[in-house]
Order: C-alpha cells, then structure tokens, then sequence
C-alpha cells in the first residue's frame, strides 16, 4: 500500500465509502449470519501456532482455518482460503509481514489483519499500520490481546 493511502480509499487518498472488510458489516458482524469468523495464524514457530490457536475465542464464533510459517505460504493462503482475520508475526523466515501486507493489499475481501510480533519497534509498528493492518501487537506485553482484538474485528467485545 503507498504511502498515506488507507483502505476504503482511492488511490489518490480520497474515501471511496466502502467498507474496508466487506465480509464484515458496519458493526463487524458476519455477512453471513451466524458463520464463525475464519482465521489464518501466519508464524514461523510451530509451538507459537498451537499457543495462538488455543487462544482463538472458544465460543464458537471463531475458527482457524489454517496455519502458515512463511511470507510465501502466507499470501498464498490469503488468497486461496479468503480469511476473515490473519494473525501474522513480523518476521517470517523469507520476508516480514510488509511483504506479506504489501502481496496482499489488492485481496478483496481483505482480511483484517494483526501483526504479533517481538519486534515492536515504533517504525515497524508505523510501516505495518500504514500498509493496511488492521492492528499491531507486541507479543511480550500485548500477547493477551489477541482475543479482545478478534472480539472488536467481529463486533463483539467479549460478552457485549
């Protein structure tokens, strides 16, 4: 994504007024009623896979769909399985995920994605949320809030 653009924006900045995350209404609800949320876990730590997706909302409303481990498998998967979310850590074994924001930016829908990362350096937080990520975590201090990030992306902020 250039540089000032955001999502919903043409590309000369201006707001197009469509939603960013089209399989998700105004309030973030599914499109499609009661279908849970799909998520992707991109990381290249297998243990930190099987802890990510154990930490994905346990109340039904939400799925993992699929794992990958690197910038490759990762927009592959975006664009072949179509999630809702993608949580992605920083640096993947051939990229980061700016290669990833960047191979995925023209993806329609476009998943709501968050960087969880141990590299929470403010010019990698800054690039991230500039190339269209929906929200930027550090792993040893924002670990937690994962689920309450997936909460907000579907609506409903745990038990609203």
């Amino acid at each position: 994504m250039r540089a000032g653009m955001v999502r919903g924006a043409d590309n000369e900045g201006r707001d197009t007024g469509q939603n960013p995350h089209p399989q998700l209404d105004v309030a973030g609800n599914s499109r499609s009623g009661g279908r849970r949320v799909s998520v992707a876990i991109v990381d290249d730590s297998l243990p930190l896979q099987k802890r990510l997706a154990a930490l994905i909302p346990q109340d039904g409303s939400a799925e993992v769909i699929a794992f990958a481990s690197s910038v490759f498998e990762a927009v592959q998967l975006v664009w072949d399985r179509s999630p809702d979310v993608v949580v992605l850590d920083f640096q993947l074994q051939d990229g980061t995920a700016l290669n990833v924001l960047e191979a995925i930016e023209e993806k329609v829908p476009h998943p709501a994605v968050i960087v969880l990362t141990n590299y929470p350096e403010p010019i990698y937080r800054s690039k991230c949320l500039e190339a269209g990520a929906y929200r930027f975590l550090d792993k040893s201090t924002e670990f937690d809030r994962l689920t309450e990030t997936i909460h907000e992306i579907m609506g409903g902020r745990n038990g609203e």
